[in-house]
């Protein structure tokens, strides 16, 4: 189901940019704090896991993380002359999340820590998705004042 309200697109719209950002934090600016290769202990094991999880190579990983950043710097942090985003699929950028989440968690973080975390960064998404299709539905069917 698609949201074709004002409302709901720029709702939409606006998380889709916070991922983005979000994102660029932990894959694309190596001095951030939160970037993978300053939080991991063994990079080169994680790159591997990373690689091995998203089924591509690290040139397509490294132009994949620049068409966000791209994104990201024209259209979210600045807003250049361009007319047009190219908004890049996020599928990559989940995928990879997922993974980083679930190391830290599990390898990172310290045990007291980690269990203020949900345990499983694809299911609690899921659960947030139905939760928000269900104020949705709530909203949608509610008579207008």
């Amino acid at each position: 189901m698609r949201l074709k309200t004002k409302f709901w697109k720029t709702i939409s719209d606006d998380f889709y940019d916070v991922c983005v950002l979000e994102w660029c934090k932990l894959f694309v600016d190596t001095k951030d704090p939160h970037h993978w290769r300053n939080v991991v202990s063994e990079p080169l094991d994680f790159e591997r896991q990373l690689l091995g999880r998203l089924v591509i190579p690290w040139p397509v990983f490294e132009q994949y993380a620049k068409a966000i950043k791209q994104y990201r710097d024209r259209f979210v942090a600045h807003l250049d002359s361009d007319r047009i985003a190219a908004m890049p699929n996020l599928n990559i950028a989940e995928g990879a999340t997922i993974l980083y989440y679930s190391h830290v968690v599990s390898e990172e973080a310290k045990r007291m820590t980690a269990k203020t975390f949900p345990a499983d960064l694809d299911q609690y998404s899921s659960e947030c998705y139905y939760e928000a299709l269900d104020v949705y539905e709530h909203c949608r069917a509610m008579p207008a004042s």
